[in-house]
């Protein structure tokens, strides 16, 4: 991508803020010295959105993957040389830093390095275009139970602080609900 990056993060510690402050303030430092330039190449804070370790994670897995090609970039998506995608269909060859296993730990089946690659030739579903393609998304993408135990495990102080996404990312009702409670 020329104006944005797509990156997929685990972390078993609130320190997300503090990884993206290091990793964009390198990448900054590195393309101002190549280009002879200086100042900031991003705007504003990054868009951090909380994924469900299911088929929502390996679905954000293969947006990012195909994200390349969706803009017509590349015909394939690991001929794109800033993803981690080829390493999807050559594993040896992968950094060490790189953890390709979480995702393919959601395969329970003999040959998840041929399922995730089998995965990523049916192209991105409509419900993960959908989500990625609003303007205002939410910060959730997961499923309607998952979503529930987040938003009321959050102190109601943090709540009312983030109240923006907590909007976004309330549960729609539906015309059924509506009706029903009429």
């Amino acid at each position: 991508m020329s104006n944005h990056y797509h990156i997929l993060i685990t972390t078993p510690y609130a320190n997300l803020s503090r990884a993206m402050k290091y990793i964009n303030g390198i990448y900054t430092q590195r393309f101002n010295r190549l280009e002879k330039t200086d100042g900031p190449l991003f705007r504003g804070r990054y868009k951090a959105i909380i994924v469900s370790y299911d088929e929502h994670f390996l679905n954000a897995s293969r947006y990012i993957h195909l994200n390349p090609v969706s803009a017509k970039i590349t015909t394939t998506p690991q001929q794109f040389p800033w993803s981690s995608c080829r390493y999807f269909f050559d594993p040896e060859k992968k950094p060490s830093w790189l953890n390709i296993y979480n995702t393919l730990k959601l395969y329970p089946i003999k040959d998840p390095l041929r399922s995730y690659q089998e995965f990523l030739s049916m192209g991105i579903d409509t419900k993960t275009q959908k989500f990625y393609s609003t303007d205002h998304t939410s910060a959730i993408f997961s499923s309607n139970d998952f979503k529930n135990i987040i938003l009321t495990s959050v102190e109601d102080k943090k709540r009312y602080d983030a109240s923006a996404d907590y909007n976004r990312t309330q549960l729609k009702y539906t015309q059924n609900t509506i009706i029903s409670a009429c």
